[in-house]
């Protein structure tokens, strides 16, 4: 399973003007990169930057492990859920999709029967949000109307 958050949601009005002035809709698509990056940025920093506060595991006679508690983001441990967190634009549709994309992405997010949730990809969209707004606000801004 993998997860995907999507950008989207620009209201009428935009798609409007998009419709009437094809600049504007290219300076959007362009900047809808600029938003997933910082969207994808932002999911792999959470999984990645500690401090993580749940139980410690060693593994083998040195190495420990710090888990992630419930709530947290999950912590990392070899790399692969961070890695596999990336991006996708849809210039026409105006949309952009960050995915994880390990087997295991679903069960952190939301939380299994056995376990409580490690949400990453939804608080970094919402961590994300004045950002990702503030690049399509910049983006249309520089279009001489």
């Amino acid at each position: 399973m993998k997860v995907d958050i999507e950008i989207d949601g620009l209201d009428g009005v935009v798609k409007a003007i998009m419709r009437s002035d094809p600049e504007i809709h290219r300076a959007i698509a362009g900047s809808m990169y600029e938003a997933a990056y910082i969207v994808e940025g932002r999911a792999k920093a959470l999984v990645l930057e500690p401090p993580k506060t749940g139980r410690l595991y060693k593994r083998g006679k040195v190495t420990v492990h710090q888990a992630s508690a419930p709530g947290e983001a999950p912590a990392s441990d070899t790399g692969n859920l961070a890695g596999s967190i990336q991006q996708d634009v849809d210039e026409a549709a105006l949309k952009a999709r960050i995915s994880a994309q390990t087997p295991y992405a679903e069960a952190l997010e939301f939380g299994t029967r056995k376990m409580e949730a490690r949400p990453f990809m939804r608080r970094a969209l919402a961590e994300s949000e004045k950002d990702v707004a503030d690049a399509v606000r910049d983006a249309i801004k520089k279009v001489k109307l």
